[in-house]
């Protein structure tokens, strides 16, 4: 009986680093800064996102640049989410409710986001996944309208931030 409660506490230190461990796998490094690579865009063309976790808050900073034609285009927008929190609404300027949940999935983070306009909806769902060297970001979004389903693939290479967990 003693024999089985020392070997029993000495295993616990074990236990508990093990568990640690796979809490860290499982929560890859998102944070840092990230350069579309693909699709390919327009030589000219940029689209980088800054993106930060800390604890349960994630917050995207997005800028997207190019010319078309004469004429240049820019868009630079912020999200902020509370990851596997309720799902947060919130009606823009235009009319429309945009609804965003954000969940783990092992080591993937998902954007669940309903945009409800009108008498229309949009449906998408986008999974986040960090490559196991750090260095690339790839999310895969789906999305249902009334025009149908369509599947979109953006990957991402690391310009800054922290490459390993």
């Amino acid at each position: 009986m003693q024999t089985a409660r020392t070997l029993s506490t000495a295993c616990l230190p074990l236990v508990l680093l093990a568990a640690l461990g796979l809490h860290a796998q499982s929560n890859p490094p998102f944070a840092g800064t990230w350069t579309r690579v693909e699709p390919p865009l327009a030589p000219d063309a940029t689209h980088v996102e800054q993106i930060e976790v800390h604890g349960a808050t994630l917050k995207i900073h997005r800028e997207q640049r190019g010319s078309a034609g004469t004429l240049g285009y820019g868009f630079s927008g912020d999200r902020t989410y509370t990851i596997d929190g309720p799902p947060e609404s919130k009606p823009d300027a235009d009319g429309r409710v945009r609804t965003v949940g954000v969940h783990r999935e092992g080591r993937s983070l998902v954007l669940a986001v309903t945009t409800i306009e009108g008498a229309n909806a949009t449906y998408e769902r986008e999974v986040w996944t960090v490559a196991d060297d750090g260095t690339m970001l790839t999310k895969e979004r789906q999305t249902s309208d009334w025009r149908g389903t369509r599947t979109e693939k953006l990957v991402f290479r690391r310009t800054e931030g922290k490459r390993q967990r």
